[in-house]
C-alpha cells in the first residue's frame, strides 16, 4: 500500500512524504503505484523548475520520497500542490483504499 502524507502548518503545505508501494498488480504492470508516481514527482518536479520552490528532497529507491518546504508557499505553489491532491484523491477514490492511503495532517 502507498502511504502519502501532506503536512500543513497553520494552513500552508509544508512538506510530502509517499512511502510504500500499491501492491495493485505486479512490478512493471502496478497502474495504481504508476499514477501515484507520476503525480507526486511531477508536482516536484514541477516545484523545481516552474515555481523554484525550496525545499529539501530525499529519495530513495524502496519507494520513499520525503520533501520539505523550506518557506511558506505562495499562490502558484499552493495550486500545484492542490492539483496532485485531487488527482491523488481520485486515483484512491477510482481504485480504493486498500491500495493509497492519503492524509492531510496538521502540525
Amino acid at each position: 500500500m502507498i502511504r502519502v502524507t501532506v503536512t500543513k502548518h497553520h494552513g500552508t503545505y509544508t512538506g510530502i512524504v509517499c512511502d510504500g508501494h500499491a501492491g495493485f498488480s505486479e512490478y512493471g504492470t502496478d497502474i495504481v503505484c504508476a499514477a501515484c508516481s507520476m503525480l507526486v514527482i511531477n508536482t516536484i518536479n514541477s516545484l523545481d523548475a516552474i515555481t523554484h520552490t525550496a525545499m529539501d528532497v530525499v529519495s530513495e529507491e524502496s519507494g520513499h520520497l520525503e520533501v520539505v518546504f523550506q518557506k511558506r508557499l505562495d499562490d502558484r505553489e499552493l495550486v500545484l500542490l492542490d492539483a496532485m491532491i485531487l488527482g491523488l484523491t481520485q486515483v484512491r477514490k477510482e481504485y480504493g483504499k486498500s491500495y493509497l492511503k492519503f492524509y492531510i495532517k496538521e502540525v
